[in-house]
């Protein structure tokens, strides 16, 4: 039990420094980058994502993992294309949050 209470704290201080500053969103798993099916195209360096919103897809066989934006802010940089194969920890984008 404490030792699940030191990762959550951790995890929440990690959380915090990401919402603070800019970073990138790493791919979670290895496949191909995707729009989401409620996205009407890929998303672009400059475009405003809100919290919680979609950014890509990782597609791999029949099953997709959602790569979502932790906090508002404008997409930096897209390091990924649509089809494109990632690796799980490879850079997808960086998003800033200051402005």
């Amino acid at each position: 039990m404490e030792d699940q209470k030191r990762r959550d704290s951790r995890f929440e201080r990690l959380t915090g420094y990401f919402r603070a500053s800019s970073f990138q969103y790493l791919a979670p798993s290895l496949g191909f980058v995707d729009v989401h099916p409620g996205r009407a195209r890929f998303p672009e360096a400059g475009e405003h994502v809100a919290e919680g919103g979609c950014l890509f897809v990782i597609r791999r066989f029949k099953n997709g993992v959602e790569v979502r934006a932790a906090a508002a802010g404008a997409l930096a940089s897209v390091m990924v294309e649509r089809g494109a194969f990632v690796e799980f920890g490879q850079p997808l984008a960086t998003i800033d949050h200051s402005g």
